[in-house]
């Protein structure tokens, strides 16, 4: 299902989020650190450096893939992804096309990927991100201009007894309905283990 109020959404985020790379055809992308550990969640956030950890990743039934990543106390990230999405880029009208993908919890797998998604509300958008900064709470679906993209390159089927691993980038803006403010997350690089 074709969404017109996406096709502006993706648009203003690639244009206000300057250090988002983007592929060649005009769709949303981004690059996966090679300095990320497993279980450990790097990027900038508010023009500050976090190197958060994680306890890994879980697909949660309807809910889809849930992971959290805590720098401390007072400053955390989360991430619900419910259904996967598909980026084209329509030449004719110069528009990002954004259609809804199949459920996480149908299509993700061991040895699967690449998996997309656009950052939002989970249940409208495909997914979904929560942060909290000093201990105020931003979302991905609240203030101007909020949302943004998430990238999983692979899942990595686990040998033995270690667990399948997700790796992936993501870019966002997060905001406050109840003040109107808006941050910024750049440069978002990951690596969860199954739970």
């Amino acid at each position: 299902m074709k969404s017109l109020t996406q096709f502006a959404v993706v648009l203003s985020l690639l244009t206000l989020i300057g250090c988002a790379a983007e592929a060649t055809d005009g769709t949303p992308s981004c690059e996966i650190s090679e300095d990320v550990g497993t279980n450990e969640m790097t990027g900038q956030v508010d023009g500050e450096d976090w190197t958060a950890a994680s306890s890994g990743y879980q697909i949660a039934g309807a809910v889809g893939f849930i992971s959290a990543f805590t720098l401390d106390a007072h400053n955390l990230l989360s991430i619900r992804l419910h259904h996967t999405t598909l980026f084209s880029f329509n030449e004719s009208t110069g528009l990002v096309e954004v259609d809804d993908g199949g459920d996480v919890s149908d299509v993700f797998e061991a040895g699967g990927g690449p998996y997309e998604f656009f950052l939002g509300s989970a249940s409208r958008d495909g997914g979904d991100a929560t942060l909290t900064v000093e201990d105020e709470v931003f979302h991905t679906d609240d203030g101007d201009g909020a949302g943004g993209y998430l990238y999983i390159e692979a899942v990595t089927e686990g040998q033995g007894n270690n667990p399948d691993v997700a790796r992936g980038c993501f870019y966002f803006d997060a905001g406050r309905d109840s003040s109107g403010e808006v941050l910024s997350v750049i440069d978002g690089s990951f690596s969860v283990s199954a739970m």
